[in-house]
């Protein structure tokens, strides 16, 4: 069965975040057509998306490229913007009713442990961001993923500040503990020192 154009910029977004895709590497639409079963129309597609989000490089007669991580004033810049997005929505999500968010995010925990302590960081980063894009998707009917998801593409997550994947799950099960326990403030404070 093939995969949908979905499907497939999540698979490519999960090899150049995850560094299986390294910056500067040429992106071939036949050769992803061929290995990822897919057609060359879907795969232009994907790849004009990720240009969108800012993780690849598309230039004449040079083809597509995997763009090169941010400079350090642009990770800050991307990181305050992020802080933002994340923790506004996290504050509409508790004045709207913060229970299906927390159930939500609870949910996906047992998953997320499992994958942090097997290391399996394909996995553990498409858990991260699922973690994150629940927050966001749970303001405003989502009214901020468009902002959000490339911000969080471009920053190119940085798991090498954990001495071990599994401290990465225990700050995500401290923020749902504290929203859990209904504490706006300190949900908030935890997801910002989170976000780095």
């Amino acid at each position: 069965m093939r995969e949908s154009a979905g499907d497939l910029l999540d698979v490519l977004r999960l090899q150049i975040v995850t560094g299986a895709l390294q910056p500067q590497d040429r992106l071939r639409e036949i050769a992803h057509a061929k290995s990822l079963k897919s057609s060359r129309a879907k795969i232009r597609d994907v790849f004009a998306r990720l240009e969108h989000e800012g993780l690849v490089e598309a230039r004449p007669n040079a083809g597509v490229r995997v763009a090169n991580p941010p400079s350090a004033f642009k990770r800050r810049t991307l990181v305050a913007v992020r802080r933002t997005l994340e923790t506004s929505a996290l504050e509409q999500a508790f004045a709207e009713g913060i229970d299906p968010l927390r159930g939500a995010l609870s949910d996906g925990l047992p998953e997320y442990r499992r994958a942090c302590r097997k290391g399996d960081l394909s996995e553990v980063v498409r858990l991260d961001m699922s973690f994150h894009r629940t927050i966001v998707a749970s303001a405003d009917d989502g009214a901020l993923l468009d902002h959000w998801l490339p911000t969080m593409s471009q920053m190119l997550l940085r798991y090498s500040r954990h001495h071990a994947l599994v401290e990465s799950y225990d700050e995500h099960a401290e923020i749902v503990r504290r929203i859990g326990k209904g504490d706006r403030v300190s949900a908030v404070r935890s997801l910002r020192q989170h976000i780095v």
